[in-house]
């Protein structure tokens, strides 16, 4: 078969890509008529691994934007279709991205066909963050597959499997224990990366240390090898108490440790990843389960770290790897990996991460007794003592993470998911905020729920820490013991992945526990050492039954280059039961979440309450104009959108084609949208509507700027038999900071009518 698929760079054929490079792709088919048939075509399938993009999105009108796109050679009556340029991937950022090119129902012609990918000046370059290599488990390079006519897969027909590489130094990052006793010598971890994130060779034999005020000087002299990606380095330890960061230079790279408290006392923190998956197991993920706990402990400096593929991909025999691996990694060393897997059901009651104290357990899997429920989950679970921990809980029932919490056990579900590299900002369009969102940690709390809050990576390339966020415990006795007994007991807190110190408690009671008082006032303190300046400090106060989302009840603002702080606040206006937590804001973007401390004063009198204040609103500007597309075009489903007026729309889908979610590449959903609306950021608004469908469907609705981030509104509507026509009235307070946004409805590829009338946009009146 003449056909090519290669890759090319600047200097000509490469099987490197390094990390963010500009590159090519050609392909060349010099005599279609050997492969082809009238109508069916060429599709090149670009990679993509779970939570890294590896290429840009192919597109044909802006020659200097990366994933320009053009049709060379071809005979007459060829088709390039490239993804939706208004849509793309909007829905879902790991769908693979790719091209095709398709010729008509004219006999097939000699002549040849040739597309390049990455033809403008800047290639095809995009954030290609991740370095992953042939050999690793689940490697996907670029595919070439023949298409028949309705664009269904036939057969794979050529490949191009190169080797994705770091690129050059860009970070320097010092990892050093929270919380050292005085005097105590202790070792930093250096680790070298890309800008990418990826681990990056350097010669590490000319680091230079700038020590802390009043600590002495960290031993330089200590690598032993000269071009690496990690190295241990002594500290002799720190006499004074107080809390440091330390500042290294090597070459033109520079970084600074996270706090490093020097105390008698302190409770030890401790930070891990209690969500990673791996392509050994995991058809949707890369890497290796040694590479799990070993880029977790030596690349990213963690002190835990568990494993949590999903129960339908783990194996008896992947299982007892598992614990083999457990073995080898030393379950009472200095770093703890846990055996655990991710309950995983199917649009329904939400996805638990489950971890194991020991080697003793087995995967429960959902699809069959005792996982097929959350009760048959619970009892299969209780005799191991183990932890479900509900991941990432939303109100999206467009993907599996929508939670009934209905289904709960005290016992087993202590701790909750806050963060993971799916909130927001990673799914843009999915930016319903897990922690406020109407079936999150917020609600939950309302609930009576005693949770602890954590954050994850959700990782699923084998590299824990990486992405997402990290979880912190606070332990009072050392060891594996102290470690399980400080996760179960919730005196955790979640980042975003930074290593802040945060210490959140009452005179007699720490985050995540219950003060035993039943009288005198609530008194509340946050020690915060950042990694970076602070910008402020908000603390949440709910209580059961409340309304959500729950509002700071007190913020308080750091001035510029802060990087220490504390709060203390007196809650003037007590509730005989309530709960309160602490969000911490970095100005670098970082987050942190404390667990809730739970008050229950018997005797105090409560206050008259308005169920809702009262609200005065004012009409905007409607969108002037409706645009429809598809996911992909161009399209052969017809699209009908008629606009009865500023109000609303009329939108008919009559489909042609039948989805297929074995092909990646198909459509999913259809999109109507609005003009930009000019919102307030930091106010209320409301959306008034009626939506009307001639058969059931489930419409998505969204709020996106011009980078598809979402400023604070999503909602999911679903019509059913004998309930086809809703009348809605949303109310959401707008982000603080954002750009003019589009009104977006998603509709699926079915065939249906649907109505949107009676639209207005209101905003609250007055300060907030």
């Amino acid at each position: 078969m003449d056909l090519n698929l290669d890759l090319v760079e600047p200097g000509g054929l490469t099987s490197q890509i390094p990390a963010g490079a500009p590159f090519r792709l050609v392909l060349n088919v010099p005599d279609p008529s050997t492969l082809l048939r009238p109508g069916e075509g060429l599709r090149v399938v670009l990679p993509h691994y779970h939570g890294f993009s590896m290429a840009s999105v192919p597109q044909e009108t802006r020659e200097s934007s990366p994933g320009y796109t053009r049709l060379l050679a071809a005979p007459p009556g060829s088709v390039l279709e490239l993804p939706d340029p208004d849509v793309g991937a909007l829905l879902l950022e790991d769908t693979p991205l790719s091209f095709a090119v398709r010729l008509d129902e004219s006999p097939v012609t000699t002549e040849p066909i040739g597309v390049i990918y990455g033809f403008g000046k800047a290639g095809a370059a995009r954030a290609q963050a991740l370095a992953i290599g042939p050999a690793s488990p689940g490697y996907r390079g670029f595919e070439c597959w023949k298409i028949d006519s309705a664009g269904r897969p036939l057969r794979l027909v050529a490949r191009a499997d190169p080797e994705f590489v770091a690129a050059s130094p860009r970070r320097l990052e010092i990892v050093a224990p929270t919380v050292v006793r005085p005097s105590a010598p202790f070792h930093f971890r250096v680790l070298v990366k890309d800008g990418f994130g990826n681990p990056a060779l350097a010669d590490l034999r000319p680091l230079e240390w700038m020590p802390a005020e009043g600590a002495p000087a960290t031993d330089s002299s200590q690598p032993r090898t000269s071009r690496t990606s990690w190295i241990s380095v002594r500290h002799p330890g720190i006499t004074a108490p107080g809390v440091y960061r330390f500042a290294a230079r090597c070459g033109k790279i520079t970084g600074k440790s996270n706090p490093v408290r020097v105390d008698s006392t302190a409770e030890a923190v401790l930070f891990g990843d209690l969500h990673v998956h791996c392509g050994q197991i995991s058809p949707d993920g890369t890497g290796s389960l040694q590479q799990v706990f070993q880029y977790g402990r030596q690349l990213e400096g963690l002190d835990f770290v568990g494993s949590t593929d999903h129960d339908g991909d783990v194996t008896a025999g992947s299982w007892q790897l598992l614990r083999e691996r457990l073995k080898q990694e030393n379950l009472g060393g200095d770093f703890q990996g846990f055996l655990g897997f991710e309950w995983t059901p199917a649009y329904s009651w939400g996805h638990r991460s489950v971890i194991f104290p020991g080697l003793e357990g087995e995967p429960i899997p959902c699809g069959r007794p005792p996982g097929d429920s959350p009760e048959g989950l619970w009892q299969g679970l209780r005799q191991y003592g183990a932890l479900a921990i509900p991941h990432l809980p939303s109100a999206e029932i467009i993907e599996h993470h929508l939670y009934d919490w209905s289904h709960h056990d005290p016992e087993l579900e202590r701790l909750v998911e806050v963060h993971s590299q799916w909130s927001p900002g990673k799914w843009k369009f999915m930016a319903q905020d897990s922690e406020t969102n109407p079936r999150g940690v917020q609600y939950a709390l309302t609930l009576g729920y005693r949770l602890g809050l954590i954050a994850g990576s959700d990782n699923h390339s084998a590299r824990a820490g990486r992405t997402g966020g990290l979880a912190a415990a606070m332990l009072r006795r050392p060891g594996r013991e102290g470690l399980w007994e400080a996760l179960r007991s919730r005196r955790v807190y979640g980042t975003t992945g930074e290593r802040m110190l945060l210490d959140f408690r009452t005179d007699d009671a720490s985050a995540g526990e219950e003060s035993p008082s039943r009288t005198g006032p609530v008194e509340l303190t946050l020690d915060v050492h950042g990694t970076a300046p602070l910008d402020r400090v908000e603390l949440v106060k709910g209580w059961t039954g409340a309304t959500v989302p729950l509002e700071a009840v007190h913020v308080v603002r750091f001035p510029p280059e802060l990087l220490d702080g504390q709060v203390s606040w007196t809650d003037p206006d007590p509730l005989p039961e309530a709960f309160y937590y602490a969000r911490v804001f970095q100005r670098n973007g970082g987050l942190g979440w404390t667990s809730p401390i739970w008050f229950n004063r018997p005797g105090l009198e409560v206050p008259l309450r308005e169920s809702s204040r009262t609200r005065a609103w004012s009409n905007l500007p409607l969108p002037s104009g409706w645009k429809a597309g598809s996911w992909y075009r161009p399209s052969r489903d017809p699209i009908d959108l008629t606009q009865p007026g500023p109000d609303g729309f009329t939108l008919d889908l009559e489909m042609t084609q039948v989805p297929d979610r074995s092909d990646t590449v198909r459509m999913q959903y259809f999109h109507v949208r609005g003009e930009p609306l000019n919102l307030t950021g930091g106010k209320m608004h409301r959306f008034r509507y009626e939506l009307r469908g001639q058969h059931p469907g489930v419409v998505l609705v969204a709020l996106l700027d011009e980078e598809l981030r979402n400023p604070g509104f999503f909602a999911v509507l679903e019509l059913a038999e004998g309930r086809l026509n809703r009348k809605v009235e949303e109310t959401f307070r707008c982000q603080a900071a954002t750009a003019p946004a589009r009104l977006h409805f998603f509709f699926p590829a079915e065939d249906n009518r649907y109505q949107v009338q009676g639209l207005t946009l209101e905003a609250e009146q007055g300060e907030e």
